[in-house]
């Protein structure tokens, strides 16, 4: 073989390892079925072992959501890498970003579940991201745009909530 000599300065001799993605592990008992019917048929759209993985990693998120945000954020990181382009998976990565306090990542990924379904249905976890920022102006546009009117009750009374904190701030 031809010897071409040392590498010129600051150029690497040789392609550094890709790191190792340190992905969170399944429970054993836990086989993606406990996710209600609706979201199992809008993961169909996947190869069947990327869903079923999917699945799994969503179902860790929402059990780990309450006591233990991080990890279900690392779950719903590993979900959205797997299937960034289901709505219901970026919703997941948005409201699991949202409970760990990611809130630019929350708001990346309900904005992207918005442009995929439509749904106003994460406005006001959008305008508490928003306030999160530091941006209160920003949440009281959110909240006070046409989006929100199509908002059920429950939707726009916690919209509500947010917005009288946006003002406080």
């Amino acid at each position: 073989s031809f010897d071409r000599g040392p590498a010129p300065r600051g150029v690497p001799s040789r392609v550094p390892p890709r790191p190792v993605r340190d992905v969170p592990v399944i429970d054993d008992d836990v086989t993606g079925r406990e996710l209600d019917p609706d979201i199992r048929q809008e993961l169909s759209t996947l190869a069947s072992g990327n869903a079923g993985t999917v699945a799994r990693h969503l179902v860790m998120a929402g059990m780990l959501i309450d006591t233990d945000a991080e990890l279900a954020h690392r779950h719903a990181q590993e979900a959205r890498r797997m299937a960034g382009r289901v709505a219901v998976v970026r919703e997941a990565a948005g409201q699991a970003a949202y409970a760990a306090g990611h809130y630019a990542e929350a708001l990346t990924e309900f904005k992207a579940a918005r442009r995929i379904n439509g749904s106003a249905a994460f406005l006001p976890m959008m305008a508490d991201s928003e306030r999160g920022l530091g941006r209160p102006e920003k949440a009281l546009a959110i909240a006070g745009s046409e989006d929100a009117a199509a908002l059920d009750s429950s939707g726009k009374a916690e919209l509500l909530i947010v917005a009288a904190g946006a003002h406080n701030d």
